[in-house]
């Protein structure tokens, strides 16, 4: 068996620059990956980034995303 010398702080370290720069986002968004995040807004509400550029605000309910606002469309490029 060999012996995985993982440096967990150095990972750390990496995972927050690249998530303050959007390179983890971008990465994440180009690989088909769907994001969600606290909208700073609306309280209790998220917001859905989709790879095609849309941007939703909503709620999740009976494990379903509710979109209630579109804030972009499909094929916005930032």
């Amino acid at each position: 068996m060999t012996k995985n010398n993982l440096d967990v702080m150095k990972l750390a370290d990496e995972v927050e620059k690249d998530s303050q720069s959007g390179t983890l986002a971008l990465s994440l968004l180009t690989s088909g990956n769907v994001l969600y995040s606290p909208d700073p807004d609306m309280p209790n509400h998220l917001r859905r980034l989709s790879p095609s550029g849309r941007l939703e605000i909503g709620i999740f309910s009976n494990g379903m995303f509710i979109a209630t606002s579109v804030i972009r469309g499909e094929g916005f490029k930032e």
